[in-house]
């Protein structure tokens, strides 16, 4: 699996190299994103693991939590 990552579209490329099984599948609508990890393709949503927030989102969090009064 091969992992792509684009800053100015914000746009995440998911490609199966056919060295790996698929692992992790991501809809991304706006930043930040939550991504969810699951072990198979028979485990419930509930059941996933978040990653939040991902490293290119990190910064975006910060700036964010500075504005507030």
């Amino acid at each position: 699996m091969k992992l792509a990552h684009n800053h100015l579209l914000r746009f995440l490329q998911v490609k199966n190299t056919g060295h790996e099984d698929l692992q992790v599948l991501v809809i991304i609508s706006r930043p930040p994103i939550k991504v969810f990890t699951y072990d198979d393709w028979f485990m419930p949503h509930t059941a996933a693991r978040l990653k939040f927030p991902y490293h290119w989102d990190e910064q975006c969090l910060q700036e964010s939590q500075k504005d507030e009064l």
